[in-house]
Parts: C-alpha cells; sequence; structure tokens
C-alpha cells in the first residue's frame, strides 16, 4: 500500500497495533492453558488419591493405592470398580 505524503508519519501505527494485538491474544492465550494445565494436574492428582483397593497382602487386609499393588496380591474387586 503506498501512502500519501500527509499519512507517512502516522504509517507505523497500524504496524504497531497489529504487533499489539498479536502479543496481547499470545499472552492471555498462555495464561489461559497454564491455568487449564494446573487445574487438570490438581484434579489428576485428586483422582490418584482416590483409587483405594482392599488387598489381602503376607495375610492382612490393606487399604492400598493402585500403583502401589504388587505381585501376588490379592485385590478385593466390588461391582463398578476399574480393575487395576
Amino acid at each position: 500500500m503506498i501512502f500519501e505524503k500527509d499519512h507517512r508519519e502516522i504509517a507505523w501505527v497500524e504496524g504497531a497495533a497489529i504487533l499489539v494485538a498479536v502479543f496481547v491474544v499470545s499472552f492471555v492465550s498462555a495464561y489461559n492453558d497454564n491455568a487449564k494445565e494446573r487445574q487438570f494436574i490438581k484434579l489428576n492428582s485428586y483422582n490418584d488419591a482416590q483409587n483405594n483397593v482392599n488387598v489381602l497382602r503376607d495375610g492382612a487386609c490393606q487399604i492400598i493405592n493402585f500403583d502401589n499393588i504388587k505381585v501376588g496380591d490379592l485385590v478385593e474387586v466390588k461391582v463398578g470398580m476399574s480393575i487395576p
């Protein structure tokens, strides 16, 4: 686009406005993504803490998390539970 002589002094404003708009949109998107990621991690840690099962280990009944199940543990299966 060719600017007339009287518009050349303010031609930089259009480019600067586009640059500022891109910066603002990028910053807001990054902030939202970060907030969603933190919320997702918090929710996953809560769900992992709720995944407890009754197991028979060494002749004693214990309540442990899914992640701590070992070979040889007998897991009590209940209706509606996801099997580890």
